[in-house]
């Protein structure tokens, strides 16, 4: 790995005056960064660089700077400029994840209306959403996550129509989710997780034909799971676990999902047939709810890529009505079936790759078979 001594790093740049361009992305710096950098640079990436002190407020002035990329430098803190920035109007791209920052989340932030990326997860960052970031219009990454904020999500935040990454996951966010956010029709990736955010999920009717990924887990988030949420004809992701949705779960209209996990709710009702025509589903995790009614085994052998099942502990007998025809897909590693009213193990047979299997709490009587 290439290496710095303790000045050279602030020789280089001394010396470099005219320097528009500098990527050093994991070289070992080990040193602070200098307070005099030309006013020509363009781009400063020193991602990974060991970087340490505090970051100088004259970095965030450099009249031409598009590109500013600090991550991954524990050591690294700051302060964030209370008034406007002289790269405001350059800045497009901001990645200080997870330098240690002071204070709240700027107002100033809003004067970046070139910026286009904008990721300060880890940042120590406090205070609520500045409603000054719905000038960010050309913004398509927001990532916020894990930071000590406050307050309910802005609704300011559905004016970034150009957004396709929302990550607020652990912010200590509250309230409702704004409907206002179903205008974000290019988004494709949603993270709310570990918040306090209550409510039912809001309807919409048009929109969100890109969201591949929906994170929810972890909140207060209550009522019945509106119908669009099994119509988005993108989404392959969808974590709604842990929190007290209620009624039933509607068929889904498209195949797309690769992982569906609505554990630890109050969901009822049926299991949706849909299920079985699935068939890029990897995980499915449903357990601690009250689904109720016969589940078949049939309705996962075509989900020929599923390792990991868990329906544990709801009011559904899991039955085997075609001993022949209904096994379970090969691809199978975990199996947890606790309290699902098993009474028998032939269903068994065809899950030759099973690494993890819960049976407990069920009625299965006689012998253990001689193909276990």
């Amino acid at each position: 790995m290439l290496s710095f001594g303790p000045y050279d790093f602030k020789l280089l740049l001394q010396n470099l005056t005219l320097l528009r361009e500098l990527d050093l992305t994991e070289v070992d710096i080990s040193s602070a960064i200098p307070q005099n950098l030309s006013s020509y640079i363009t781009t400063l990436r020193l991602g990974s660089t060991e970087l340490n002190g505090i970051i100088p407020e004259t970095i965030f002035h450099l009249p031409n700077l598009q590109v500013l990329t600090l991550s991954n430098n524990n050591q690294l803190g700051g302060y964030f400029p209370k008034t406007k920035w002289n790269s405001s109007a350059s800045l497009r791209e901001l990645d200080l994840s997870p330098v240690k920052f002071y204070g709240d989340l700027p107002e100033s932030l809003g004067y970046l209306t070139s910026l286009q990326s904008l990721e300060l997860n880890s940042c120590n960052l406090s205070g609520p959403i500045p409603k000054s970031l719905w000038n960010l219009t050309r913004l398509e990454l927001l990532h916020l996550s894990k930071n000590h904020l406050e307050g309910p999500i802005p609704l300011s935040l559905g004016y970034l129509t150009s957004l396709r990454s929302l990550q607020l996951n652990s912010c200590n966010l509250s309230g409702p989710i704004p409907k206002s956010l179903w205008n974000l029709t290019r988004i494709e990736f949603m993270d709310f997780r570990n918040n306090h955010l209550e409510g039912p999920i809001p309807p919409f009717t048009s929109g969100l034909q890109n969201l591949n990924t929906l994170l929810l887990t972890n909140n207060s988030l209550n009522g019945a799971l509106p119908s669009w949420i099994s119509s988005l004809p993108s989404l392959s992701e969808l974590d709604l676990s842990r929190n007290h949705f209620s009624g039933q779960l509607e068929d889904f209209k498209y195949n797309t999902l690769v992982r569906i996990n609505l554990g630890h709710n109050q969901l009822q009702g049926p299991l949706p047939k849909s299920l079985q025509n699935l068939v890029n589903l990897t995980i499915l995790y449903l357990s601690f709810n009250n689904f109720s009614g016969n589940v078949d085994v049939s309705i996962f052998s075509n989900l020929k890529q599923l390792t990991d099942l868990d329906l544990s502990y709801n009011s559904i007998s899991l039955t085997n009505k075609n001993k022949t025809k209904s096994t379970l897909p090969e691809s199978l590693t975990s199996l947890l079936l606790s309290a699902c009213e098993v009474n028998e193990l032939d269903f068994l047979r065809s899950a030759k790759n099973l690494e993890q299997l819960d049976l407990s709490h069920n009625k299965i009587q006689g012998t253990i078979p001689d193909w276990a």
